[in-house]
């Protein structure tokens, strides 16, 4: 996970080896249409459970995570990541990314270069298989992809995306650590977070963090009404639930970072990292 600072911005244009595409962008979900249901649905969200794929241990990926109505497999979900600007004829844009899983299913992805603007897939890596965390190193796979912009291209909008190309069961997830276009790193964190979701983040502080006693919560808004509180571990596992705000007492977990997941009544969620000390 990667933060883009000015200085790069500038270096980039300098070069003009983006041409008119800038090294930033905005990450969304990609849902099938069918089935036209709302639990057929993705969510996108930072983990702490990557390895040292170039970028350093721990320092946050980007999960992918499917979800579907009971009883129904769905194939085709996934992420996608828009890059800011256009294509420009003659410039080669490349992709360098890592994904991998903590899950004990295996996946297929299928990464792939995309004409957003006309609609037409530019370069695909074909299905890429990460197999189960037991599987390890074979939990990981490093792909890179390369298009050379042609004059029908120009202007255009670029998509880089993910899609799952297995059975579809929504165990089978995965996680984006790296993602570079032509050596720039680009931003592997969930997206803003809506109007409705920043109240809920805004309506409730937690604390003291890093915490290595008890972590409290404090209520600020009487429009915030909290459904349920889960705290999860590096490796993607719930290790504390409750339906309430009350105190956790964290003296018996492991020291590390945590994800402390929060959804409200009206279905809005807030992911906050707690480190453990």
């Amino acid at each position: 996970m990667k933060t883009i600072t000015l200085f790069f911005i500038a270096a980039i244009f300098a070069t003009n080896s983006f041409a008119q595409l800038s090294p930033s962008g905005n990450w969304g979900k990609i849902v099938p249409a069918i089935p036209a249901d709302p639990a057929n649905d993705v969510e996108l969200t930072d983990v702490f459970t990557d390895a040292d794929n170039g970028d350093g241990i721990g320092d946050g990926a980007l999960k992918v995570d499917g979800k579907t109505p009971k009883g129904v497999d769905v194939v085709g979900q996934g992420a996608f990541f828009k890059v800011d600007g256009t294509m420009e004829p003659g410039t080669t844009y490349t992709i360098n990314t890592v994904i991998y899983t903590t899950e004990s299913s295996s996946c297929i992805v299928n990464v792939k270069l995309y004409n957003l603007t006309d609609g037409t897939e530019l370069s695909v890596s074909g299905k890429i298989t990460i197999k189960g965390i037991k599987n390890a190193p074979e939990n990981i796979a490093t792909i890179s992809l390369n298009h050379t912009a042609l004059s029908s291209d120009d202007g255009d909008e670029l998509e880089i995306r993910y899609v799952r190309e297995d059975d579809g069961k929504k165990a089978r997830n995965f996680n984006i650590d790296v993602l570079t276009l032509n050596g720039i790193a680009l931003p592997t964190t969930a997206p803003v977070l809506s109007v409705a979701n920043n109240v809920l983040d805004s309506g409730i502080t937690v604390f003291p963090n890093p915490v290595s006693n008890v972590l409290n919560f404090q209520l600020k808004s009487s429009d915030v009404q909290i459904k349920n509180v889960t705290l999860v571990n590096i490796l993607g596992k719930s290790v504390y639930k409750s339906k309430n705000t009350n105190p956790i007492s964290i003296k018996n977990f492991a020291k590390g970072i945590y994800i402390l997941k929060m959804q409200s009544e009206d279905g809005k969620i807030s992911n906050k990292k707690i480190i453990i000390d």
